[in-house]
């Protein structure tokens, strides 16, 4: 079995398909027999043409990530997908404003590692949005306004690497936010007396269940910390 369809991955956790059983499955995800899931999955293949609008319609999941993507179409009408996957494409600086306008229904958008300095004001349409990870966006320096009272069912918010210094103050307002993800490196220089990076009252919500903030081990930006309590630790795989 192992030698007709699977060969080995990058390490021992993962295995890959052989690039022909691939080509396949997508091609059968993409036009299902009975009009079942679409999906458009066009990853790790080094495109720099965006699919044209035409091909987002009425399509479920897109996967675009680990590509080189520069552009997006400006609104394409995606009033059934609910995953977006566009992580892994740095060349990607700019979201139209009105890109996330006609997706409704979308619960999963991964922008993590892209080069985007901000998000568009369309963002507030996701009012199903579940999961938002901005990981590693080092360019991002802000959040829109108006975040935390148009995605009332965000669940987990990633914002490791990223340039933000401070969440906004309606961050606190999300009512089902159970997960968040910092780094060290969105506290900038303690030493600076900045602001906390977390509004007033989100770390007692009684609904956020983990915080989590990744720290590398040669990291001097908490040189005046008297005090840390630790729920859990978990060590990371290298």
């Amino acid at each position: 079995m192992d030698r007709c369809f699977l060969t080995k991955g990058s390490n021992a956790t993962y295995i890959r398909m052989h690039e022909k059983c691939r080509d396949l499955a997508l091609h059968i995800l993409s036009r299902p027999p009975g009009g079942g899931h679409k999906f458009l999955v066009k990853a790790g293949i080094c495109l720099r043409q965006t699919p044209e609008a035409g091909e987002w319609e009425g399509v479920e999941r897109i996967s675009l990530m680990h590509n080189n993507l520069c552009d997006l179409p400006e609104r394409p009408n995606c009033s059934g997908l609910s995953m977006l996957f566009l992580q892994h494409n740095v060349e990607i600086h700019r979201i139209p404003n009105n890109f996330f306008m006609a997706m409704g229904v979308l619960r999963f958008l991964d922008l993590s590692r892209t080069g985007i300095s901000s998000l568009p004001e369309s963002l507030s349409a996701l009012s199903n949005l579940r999961n938002l990870y901005l990981k590693h966006c080092a360019r991002l320096k802000s959040l829109p306004d108006g975040i935390g009272a148009n995605l009332y069912k965000l669940e987990l918010l990633d914002i490791r690497g990223t340039g933000l210094r401070r969440l906004p103050e309606d961050i606190g307002l999300l009512p089902r936010l159970q997960c968040l993800h910092a780094s060290t490196s969105n506290f900038g220089d303690v030493t600076n007396q900045s602001p906390s990076m977390f509004p007033s009252g989100i770390i007692s919500r009684q609904q956020l269940e983990e915080v989590i903030i990744d720290v590398s081990s040669d990291d001097g930006g908490l040189p005046v910390l008297e005090e840390l309590r630790v729920c859990a630790a978990y060590s990371r795989r290298t």
